[in-house]
């Protein structure tokens, strides 16, 4: 599916950008010195398997077709394990921002106002990235569930080369076979076949040493040419 495998470059994109981001703000705040929270631990591994897999995922599927890290069975409980682990970043560090900062960043101290953003852009990153790869994986879980209810077995084959709405391999095969014809009931009906200068309904002189009578005719012995009672009609 084309739109399919377009909006999979594009999430993926995304996934990788944002991971990035989170990468950087992380470890940023870990490097402050200080007190070491919950979310910022979980905001680091959560962007380093982000980063990994969806570098992973653009670049095998660009280079090499056919690969099994592109394979449905593998990408998608990949990407369902990011998003879960994005949605307990996006929950742990709301609590956190919520408990130490309230509901704004307007703070007369620098420092404070800096920190308190980038937990603030740690948290909605997270939560898009989570709400996204959210969707895809269960639109993508979807149709192939569907799929493989039809007989169409997709789970080895990647986003980009799955159709997600063909036949399956045995349904094609009889859809696309060749019926054969249908023969009429009725035998033909045979065509006379007659030698030259042999009249039409006689019979060819046969030896034979039988008596044959027609009613209203003369005796007919064996070896006479035999012909049916008939009324005369001249040839012309």
């Amino acid at each position: 599916m084309k739109y399919l495998s377009l909006a999979r470059f594009v999430l993926l994109t995304f996934c990788l950008i944002s991971s990035l981001i989170i990468l950087g703000l992380s470890g940023n705040l870990l490097s402050g010195g200080g007190d070491v929270f919950d979310f910022e631990g979980l905001a680091l591994a959560t962007s380093l398997i982000g980063l990994g897999a969806s570098l992973t995922f653009l670049l095998v599927g660009t280079l090499r077709k056919g690969a099994w890290v592109n394979m449905i069975a593998v990408e998608v409980p990949i990407l369902t394990l990011l998003w879960i682990l994005s949605l307990a970043t996006a929950g742990s560090t709301a609590s956190f921002f919520m408990f130490f900062f309230g509901t704004t960043c307007d703070f007369i101290g620098n420092n404070t106002e800096q920190v308190c953003r980038e937990v603030l852009a740690i948290e909605g990153l997270s939560f898009v990235t989570a709400f996204l790869l959210l969707g895809y994986t269960a639109f993508v879980l979807t149709l192939t569930i569907r799929a493989q209810s039809r007989g169409n077995n997709l789970w080895k084959l990647s986003v980009t080369e799955a159709d997600f709405w063909g036949l399956s391999p045995a349904t094609a095969d009889v859809v696309l076979q060749p019926q054969p014809a249908i023969m009429s009931a009725v035998a033909p009906t045979p065509t006379p076949v007659f030698s030259v200068g042999q009249e039409p309904y006689s019979y060819s002189p046969v030896a034979n040493n039988y008596t044959t009578t027609y009613p209203g005719s003369p005796q007919v012995t064996g070896g006479a040419q035999m012909q049916p009672n008939r009324p005369n009609v001249p040839i012309v």
